[in-house]
């Protein structure tokens, strides 16, 4: 921090603004230490605090003017220093920061889409259950992935903090503190915990994402053997492996019905025994003994 600033000095940065508080603290702190030479940087800035918030609105009201008056003297100054020499330090960082972001964010996204299950066309063969087992688990291993990128930013993250924490601690005990270190610690340690809880927040959606693709191959392993059972018990029952044709069932025989050739010689006999027509020669004459139908 110590080299960052003085690289800001050499470099004609301007100085950044203080708040109300911050303004009221430097102007006070001597006299709290005149009054309390034995007290350390922790108890004076505790007594500091505790001052500001005894202070009427209409006391406060002269440190918010000198807080307007720095802010837009940082402000005239920092424009200055755009025109001549164009972004500073920390803007190069924060945009260095961002763009590196969004590089892991396409780097992410690129790789998600690659292994996304791709669509079925029309009138195309649907994927087997092996093919479906298949891509179910390539996204499972770029999931998995992604999650442990994640745990070691997060891990990265919380250990920053732990080092930030400390560093402040002995900053405030020590008898060189400033207000404007502080003031940089704070503002730092805010954007070190918003990037952990966006890192938080990914692993949760990460952490569901793989417990719902470990139901998906669960589900589809089912799918797999309720489909192959069926066929597999109808090999082993039939001989040799194969299944046997199942017989076709035959067709009842019809009737036959009489000629017309026998019904005309039933005919003639008819006539014959009745006396009505005269036998042919060759043809037998009907019995005189046969009793004639009536």
């Amino acid at each position: 921090k110590k080299q960052e600033k003085e690289a800001r000095v050499a470099a004609g940065e301007p100085k950044r603004p203080l708040n109300a508080y911050l303004h009221f603290s430097q102007a006070e702190r001597a006299k709290l230490r005149a009054e309390q030479p034995g007290a350390s940087v922790g108890e004076l800035a505790k007594l500091l605090g505790e001052q500001w918030r005894t202070l009427s609105a209409d006391d406060k009201q002269e440190w918010k003017r000198r807080e307007e008056e720095d802010k837009a003297r940082y402000e005239a100054e920092l424009d200055a220093f755009h025109r001549e020499h164009g972004e500073t330090r920390a803007e190069r960082q924060r945009k260095e920061r961002a763009e590196a972001k969004a590089e892991a964010k396409a780097g992410a996204m690129a790789e998600a889409k690659s292994n996304r299950k791709p669509r079925v066309q029309e009138g195309a063969p649907r994927p087997s259950h092996a093919a479906k087992l298949e891509l179910i688990k390539g996204e499972l291993e770029a999931a998995h992935r992604e999650k442990q990128v994640l745990v070691v930013q997060a891990a990265k993250a919380r250990k920053t903090l732990d080092k930030l924490k400390a560093k402040r601690k002995a900053l405030i005990e020590s008898e060189d503190a400033s207000s404007e270190r502080l003031q940089r610690m704070e503002k730092y340690e805010i954007e070190l915990r918003s990037d952990e809880a966006k890192l938080k927040q990914q692993l949760a959606d990460v952490g569901a994402r793989v417990d719902g693709l470990v139901e998906r191959f669960e589900s589809q392993q089912q799918k797999a053997k309720r489909s192959s059972a069926p066929k597999r018990a109808t090999r082993e029952a039939a001989p040799n492996g194969k299944p046997e044709k199942a017989e076709k069932p035959q067709k009842p025989q019809k009737a036959e019905k009489p000629g017309k050739a026998a019904a005309a010689k039933s005919e003639r006999e008819f006539k014959l025994e009745k006396g009505e027509a005269k036998p042919d020669k060759g043809e037998a004459k009907p019995d005189k003994g046969e009793a004639k139908p009536d």
